[in-house]
Order: C-alpha cells, then sequence, then structure tokens
C-alpha cells in the first residue's frame, strides 16, 4: 500500500512556489556571502592603510617594529585569502555551468552509441 500518493506539479499549489522560491534564496545567499566577503576585504584595507601610517610615523623600538612586521605579514594572508574566497565566487557559477554542459554533452553521447 502506497502511503504517499504521486501529484503531478499542475496539481500541487507549492509547484509555482517551489520554481520562484528557491532560486531566490539561492541568489539570497550568494549575494550575503559576497557582500560579506567584499566588507571584510574593505576592512583588510583599512586595517592595511592603518599600518602603513603606523610605519611611516616611525617605530619606537625593535620590538614595535618585529610586532608591526607581524602584523603587516598577518593582514597580507588575510587579504591573500580573501581575495581567493571572492574569485572562487565568481568563477564557482561559471564552473559548474560548463561541468554541467560537459556531463550532458557526455550523456548524450553516450546514450547515441
Amino acid at each position: 500500500m502506497n502511503l504517499m500518493q504521486q501529484t503531478p506539479f499542475a496539481q500541487s499549489p507549492f509547484a509555482a512556489l517551489t520554481f520562484v522560491a528557491a532560486p531566490a534564496l539561492l541568489t539570497n545567499a550568494s549575494s550575503v556571502l559576497a557582500m560579506s566577503t567584499i566588507n571584510r576585504m574593505l576592512r583588510t584595507r583599512d586595517q592595511m592603510t592603518e599600518l602603513l601610517n603606523k610605519s611611516e610615523a616611525g617605530v619606537q623600538s625593535e620590538t614595535d617594529a618585529a610586532r608591526l612586521v607581524e602584523l603587516v605579514n598577518h593582514v597580507e594572508t588575510q587579504a591573500a585569502l580573501l581575495l581567493s574566497r571572492v574569485l572562487f565566487l565568481c568563477c564557482w557559477p561559471f564552473a559548474s555551468q560548463v561541468e554541467s554542459g560537459n556531463a550532458l554533452r557526455l550523456a548524450n553521447d553516450i546514450s547515441l552509441e
């Protein structure tokens, strides 16, 4: 006995909602992720500018100079990681479309044999 009935999309009132809501949710999530990453990149730029101003003002001791170099290296690493994340966010949709296109082409080739 089948407890769940199979209903076609035309009879379900939630079918249209699914086709509208799913892309909207994915778009919203991608936008929030991109804005968050860009905001972090801008904060990294501000930190680097602040460290540059401190270095131009001069350092008092050798330990201050070492600490400043350590902070600059940390902020530089953070910026590089964020840049790779931005590139991933920009390239991932294109790469996934190319990959799915290759998969469809492969499936077509196999079905023709």
